[in-house]
């Protein structure tokens, strides 16, 4: 059994033929995380020490890594569900042992425990404060594609994410 992982897979369209040409029994991880909270994850990346500067093109890029519907119902139409495995970060910070119980059974790897992680402070921890007007406009932006992503994927608890239910703060 062998695996690969990068998240650039789902935003780049291209990706679901050529993986589904290439491995078409393959079993798929996606890793979801709130959109907004995202967005500012990365705005901060760039204010540390050696970062390329801001600018508006990676504004809007990482704007679109966050709409996530279009992008899953590409793959979603390249492999059967049941070859999809949708998770999202805020789950398995909660409960970790569980999902790693269940990303396992999907990939069809025994059961096992997982040690306890030693985390950087920062992981996991809401992103740094955005302006309220950016937070509000991504929450604007984000809302049709976070209705998308409900139907197209029940199981994904849009309770975890601030950005789903409108909350600003």
């Amino acid at each position: 059994m062998a695996g690969e992982w990068t998240p650039t897979y789902l935003a780049d369209f291209w990706v679901p033929e050529m993986l589904a040409a290439a491995a078409p029994r393959t079993r798929v991880l996606v890793l979801l995380r709130d959109p907004a909270e995202r967005y500012a994850a990365a705005r901060e990346r760039a204010t540390l020490p050696n970062a390329r500067r801001w600018d508006d093109r990676d504004a809007l890029g990482t704007f679109q890594r966050g709409l996530y519907a279009e992008p899953l119902r590409r793959l979603l139409n390249r492999f059967p569900r049941d070859q999809v495995l949708i998770l999202q970060e805020e789950a398995c910070r909660a409960d970790t042992q569980a999902q790693l119980a269940r990303t396992l059974a999907f990939i069809g790897l025994p059961p096992a425990e997982l040690a306890p992680l030693t985390t950087r402070p920062s992981a996991g921890a809401p992103a740094a404060a955005l302006p309220q007007a950016v937070r509000r406009a991504l929450t604007d932006a984000y809302a049709p594609d976070l209705a998308a992503l409900a139907e197209l994927a029940p199981e994904i608890d849009l309770g975890l994410w601030p950005t789903a239910s409108g909350q600003t703060a």
